[in-house]
């Protein structure tokens, strides 16, 4: 479900839920609890990556569906504490997108410092009005940071998916490389952060990330 990898001073944690990644209760626990201790021990940048062909499908909507009032409102409440967690993780963070990164894996995404995904027949968006599902405006504005405000509103309100080179051109994501070089691409930029004067370059990041965190804020 999770895999946790060290190189060197890099975190490496990876989403191996089949067939799609997607967020169930247990899933978002362990992600808390991976990146919390990787922000607080030996690691100075973190990756989040996902299996090949998959980063993240978001919640899984079929335990949603079938959850009850209570069981719902832990999920919401975990997925906001996971975003939290990312929000005020104290290291570099890169995603690495594998694959297919969907609702809430855009989201996790979108908080990352660095955004590495793989070319290919994948998608990267927010659908959930599709299904119904209202998107949270941490979500809206998260996006209009990357890509502008009306996009952003677009993305959302319409459930717009953009392909890789899409996303690319719209800084949705930073860079696309071939499927089994997003990991390495990670790593590059992970080292290459950490060749800076890392007192500086940590005071820089935080000042960039102070919208960031506000609105992840759990309540």
């Amino acid at each position: 479900m999770l895999s946790i990898d060290h190189k060197n001073l890099i975190c490496l944690i990876t989403i191996d839920r089949p067939p799609v990644n997607a967020l169930d209760l247990s899933l978002l626990e362990k992600l808390v609890e991976a990146i919390s201790q990787a922000g607080t021990q030996r690691a100075q940048a973190l990756i989040l990556s996902g299996a090949p062909g998959r980063f993240c499908a978001g919640l899984d909507t079929k335990k949603l569906a079938t959850a009850t009032t209570g069981e719902r409102a832990k999920i919401m409440s975990s997925l906001s504490k996971l975003l939290a967690t990312v929000a005020n993780c104290p290291v570099p963070i890169a995603a690495a997108i594998t694959g297919h990164c969907l609702g809430g894996g855009a989201a996790l995404a979108a908080l990352c410092d660095y955004r590495v995904m793989a070319s290919g027949d994948y998608k990267i968006g927010v659908p959930e009005v599709t299904l119904g599902i209202q998107i949270p405006k941490k979500v809206d504005r998260l996006l209009a940071r990357l890509v502008g405000a009306r996009l952003a509103q677009r993305l959302c309100m319409e459930g717009i998916l953009f392909d890789p080179e899409q996303a690319r051109r719209t800084n949705l994501v930073d860079v696309l490389v071939e499927p089994d070089s997003v990991t390495g691409a990670a790593i590059d930029w992970c080292e290459r952060i950490l060749s800076l004067p890392q007192e500086a370059m940590l005071a820089i990041r935080s000042q960039a990330r102070e919208e960031i965190r506000s609105l992840c804020e759990v309540e």
